[in-house]
C-alpha cells in the first residue's frame, strides 16, 4: 500500500504498464538492475502473467474444439460418402430385382399362353375325339331298336322280334338278329340286328302306322 515514488525501486510491467514495487513483484536489488540493463527483457506482472497463461489455455481448448469440430465434419462427409455408396448399392439392387421381376412376369405370361394354347389344342381334340365317338356309336347302334310295351319274362324273345317284324312286311330269320334282351327293368326290349337296312324297312313300316300293339302278334 506504500505509494511509488521516484526514490523507491519500482519497476513498469511490460503488457498493463502498471508501475510495482520491486519488492511486491518479489524483484531482490540484483533482478531489478539486471532487467534494467538489458533492454531486451520485459517484465510482466503476476495479473497479467494469469491472463497470459489462462489465454494459452483458452487457445488451447478452442484447438481442441477446433479439431474435434474438424473430425467432426470429416466424419460427417465420410458418412454422407457411405450413405451415398449404400444408397447406389440400394438402386443397382432395386433395379437388378426389378429386371428380374419383369423376366418373370414374362416368362408367367409366355407359360399362360402356352396352357391356354394346350389346352385350346387338348379341347379341340377331345371335342373331336367325343364327336368321333359318338359318330361311331351311332353306327355301332344303327342297326338297333326297341321294342316296348310286351309282357315281362318271356324265355324267347327272338319269336316277337320276328313277329314285330313280320307285322311290317319284314321277313327275319334267327340268323338275322344279333342280339336282344331285356332293358329297363324288362319295360323295354333291345333289338341288335345284324343289318341295318332290315331295321329301316321296320322303322318306315312302324311309322307309317303306329298302331301295332302287342295283342296282334301271334306266338
Amino acid at each position: 500500500n506504500t505509494a511509488i515514488t521516484k526514490t523507491q525501486g519500482c519497476i513498469s510491467c511490460k503488457i498493463c504498464s502498471k508501475w510495482i514495487h520491486a519488492s511486491c513483484a518479489k524483484l531482490s536489488d540484483k533482478d531489478l538492475i539486471a532487467l534494467k540493463a538489458i533492454k531486451s527483457s520485459a517484465f510482466i506482472c503476476a495479473g497479467c502473467e494469469y491472463n497470459l497463461t489462462n489465454r494459452h489455455d483458452n487457445d488451447s481448448i478452442a484447438g481442441d474444439v477446433r479439431n474435434l469440430s474438424k473430425k467432426f465434419d470429416e466424419f460427417i462427409i465420410s458418412n454422407k460418402d457411405e450413405q451415398n455408396s449404400i444408397k447406389l448399392a440400394l438402386d443397382d439392387i432395386k433395379g437388378e430385382v426389378s429386371a428380374c421381376l419383369s423376366e418373370i412376369k414374362s416368362d408367367i405370361t409366355k407359360c399362360n399362353d402356352r396352357i391356354n394354347g394346350v389346352e385350346t389344342v387338348a379341347f379341340s381334340k377331345i371335342s373331336n375325339l367325343e364327336a368321333g365317338c359318338n359318330a361311331l356309336h351311332r353306327r355301332l347302334n344303327r342297326a338297333d331298336f326297341l321294342i316296348s310295351g310286351l309282357p315281362e319274362g318271356l324265355d324267347d324273345l327272338m319269336a316277337p322280334v320276328i313277329a314285330v317284324a313280320a307285322k311290317f312286311n319284314v321277313d327275319l330269320a334267327k340268323h338275322d338278329i344279333n342280339h336282344v334282351c331285356y332293358i329297363n327293368g324288362k319295360r323295354n326290349i333291345l333289338v341288335k340286328l345284324n343289318s341295318v337296312a332290315n331295321r329301316d324297312k321296320i322303322m318306315r313300316q312302324y311309322f307309317k302306322t303306329r298302331t301295332l300293339i302287342h295283342r296282334l302278334l301271334l306266338f
